[in-house]
């Protein structure tokens, strides 16, 4: 099971992501057809159904995420619940279906805030083109002069993207995506003088970019998905939060 954290947050996420559907809905007109539109506060016309489709696909792509981070999670525990787990996790071979759901929760928790960037496009005017409208770069607009809609969340936003957990997530994800499977590392470290041991499992390269690679953050990969997701699903409260208002 993931943490209860997360089953919160999710929650909490969705107050501001049902009452964006209901309202995008509420305002459209020829409902029930391809052509069912809806105008925002600035007169930018909307299409409902491509709108709900690619809301649905942010629950779809958090979804996984949370899916895949379930799957490390309980990996993880399996071999740190004593001593003789962790020392027998340094020596097993690691499963497929591991690096399965590192992939997926990468490539599936960086997608959904393209996605939503996206639909920030839409509704702002923005007028960067659909092939084009990645997170960063509409984050980038919102920020600069020529935006109306200035926000501190932007702001936090475009700081985290720049040198913070979204750009870290993003070099993660464009290693799976572009070049390869991430390759865990794991250490064990005995000091004679207090007697000490401390092993770490299943570790993410500090730098994706860099070889030969370093371990020297000790981030194990499950911890960190969770504290990755946690951030996210605040950030998307924020985000849907942030929708409502345009529309």
């Amino acid at each position: 099971m993931v943490p209860e954290v997360i089953h919160s947050k999710w929650d909490a996420m969705l107050a501001p992501y049902k009452r964006v559907v209901a309202k995008a809905d509420e305002k459209s007109y020829d409902h029930y057809k391809p052509t069912a539109s809806f105008k925002t506060r600035d007169e930018i016309v909307v299409n409902l159904n491509d709108f709900a489709s690619r809301m649905v696909s942010v629950l779809y792509k958090l979804e996984w995420a949370a899916k895949s981070l379930e799957c490390l999670t309980e990996f993880y525990r399996e071999y740190t619940g004593s001593l003789d787990n962790s020392m027998r996790g340094m020596t097993k071979p690691l499963p497929s279906n591991f690096i399965f759901n590192t992939d997926v929760f990468f490539c599936f928790a960086y997608g959904a805030l393209d996605i939503i960037g996206g639909i920030l496009n839409t509704l702002t005017g923005s007028k960067i083109k659909k092939h084009d409208e990645y997170f960063a770069r509409v984050l980038d607009f919102l920020v600069s002069s020529k935006s109306s809609f200035q926000d501190t969340l932007f702001t936090n936003l475009k700081r985290e993207n720049d040198a913070g957990w979204i750009c870290e997530l993003r070099q993660y994800r464009n290693f799976v995506t572009h070049h390869a499977a991430i390759q865990p590392h794991s250490q064990f470290k005995y000091t004679a003088k207090d007697r000490t041991t401390e092993i770490n499992l299943f570790m993410l390269p500090d730098d994706p970019k860099r070889l030969p690679s370093t371990y020297e953050k000790k981030r194990e990969i499950p911890p960190y998905c969770q504290e990755v997701l946690e951030k996210e699903l605040d950030a998307m409260k924020g985000l849907f939060g942030a929708l409502e208002p345009l529309i």
